[in-house]
């Protein structure tokens, strides 16, 4: 905080000051000597030229000084003493008011530079402040990004596992076992929070699994020849989503659907119902339809 000035001079000096010299006229006042004191050796103005020049610097200690030289040299002097000559009486009378200035001057300056060296010293400890704030949010934000990756790496390597997992039920001789597979497929790799397998039998897709339906919903079981959906995904072999295809198709249905394939013949159907809106991506999409090749391998294998 930027100190209080009066014509450039600090407004606490001024009223140390004005104080000082209030005092010094109030006691000479009291004991009946002269306010300017001219008859002691040791003069009481000393105390606000040294004090004040120590404490703010050299312009305080001047105006310190100044002031004790117009009241020194307005106040009464010691009787003129003929004597001596005119040099030797000036150079007395003048003696106190130039040890003030001197005194301001060297004393103000020793002070100057003690400020400077201190504002150089406080500018170096903010800057080193700075940068230890600075180097503590870096950390701070390291170790966030550090326990991020490992949270994401713990996740990346539990769906691994449970892909793999998946995978080897596909393997399965158990027809229940391998379905039950394919819903942990899907859920891994995809993340719905609905979705449905059907398979054809007999010229109609009829639902085998289904996960995340409620008893509100209505999602159709099963699928005939006819419908315009059955034709995109099982005679066409197309992939149907909202992304790219026409939403007249799913209707109310759910989001994306694409074929259980064996090479070039349709087995049945994965449809998803329902998936959070920002993961619903071509790269979803697409890992979907792989998802169906590979459970309509697996299911290649078996009478369903």
């Amino acid at each position: 905080m930027q100190p209080v000035r009066i014509f450039g001079f600090r407004l606490a000096a001024c009223i140390e000051m004005g104080l000082f010299f209030l005092t010094l006229s109030l006691l000479a006042l009291f004991f009946s000597i002269p306010y300017n004191y001219y008859q002691y050796a040791l003069h009481p103005y000393w105390i606000a030229v040294i004090l004040i020049s120590a404490q703010y610097g050299t312009n305080e200690g001047l105006l310190a000084a100044l002031i004790s030289t117009l009241l020194y040299l307005l106040g009464p002097q010691s009787p003129h003493n003929y004597l001596l000559s005119s040099f030797d009486s000036f150079f007395l009378l003048a003696k106190l008011p130039i040890l003030w200035f001197v005194s301001a001057i060297v004393l103000g300056e020793l002070r100057r530079k003690h400020i400077y060296d201190f504002e150089a010293v406080k500018k170096v400890a903010l800057e080193a402040e700075a940068r230890e704030k600075e180097v503590a949010e870096s950390y701070r934000a390291l170790k966030i990004s550090k326990e991020r990756l490992e949270v994401r790496v713990v996740g990346e390597l539990e769906t691994t596992l449970a892909a793999i997992s998946a995978f080897r039920k596909l393997e399965s001789t158990d027809i229940a076992t391998l379905l039950q597979g394919a819903s942990d497929l899907i859920k891994t790799l995809v993340a719905p929070e609905k979705f449905s397998l059907f398979l054809l039998q007999k010229g109609t897709l009829e639902k085998r699994l289904s996960d995340g339906w409620e008893s509100k919903d209505s999602f159709a079981s099963s699928f005939a020849s006819n419908a315009p959906l059955y034709q995109e995904v099982i005679v066409e072999r197309r992939t149907v989503s909202l992304l790219t295809s026409d939403p007249a198709l799913l209707g109310k249905e759910g989001v994306v659907a694409v074929p259980l394939m064996n090479g070039d013949t349709p087995l049945g159907m994965i449809k998803i119902e329902g998936i959070p809106f920002f993961r619903l991506k071509m790269a979803q999409v697409e890992t979907l339809r792989l998802l169906g090749e590979w459970i309509g391998k697996a299911l290649s294998h078996y009478w369903v």
